[in-house]
């Protein structure tokens, strides 16, 4: 078994954790944007989304969700899959 991966599935006990900080950058948003097709003012659009509750850009939820899924799959071990939250 590769050591990227610190435990299998079996491995697993209630309470496991571990963390993942990213820094997402304007590059992020625009590659995630064009990868997904997905160019609503709200991501892309400093102006419009100032005008929103959110008062700024906020990234996409699928984009947030996929950084969720990758620290379930290499951050926690060989065989942990992101189901829900």
């Amino acid at each position: 078994m590769s050591s990227y991966y610190p435990k299998h599935i079996g491995d697993f006990k209630i309470g496991d954790s571990n963390s993942f900080t990213k820094t997402v950058t304007e590059t992020d948003i625009v590659l995630f944007a064009g990868l997904v097709n997905d160019f609503n003012p709200l991501h892309m659009d400093s102006a419009y989304a100032a005008t929103t509750p959110f008062q700024g850009r906020i990234a996409h939820g699928a984009f947030v969700e996929s950084l969720t899924s990758g620290v379930a799959g290499s951050l926690l071990g060989m065989g942990a899959v992101h189901i829900s939250h």
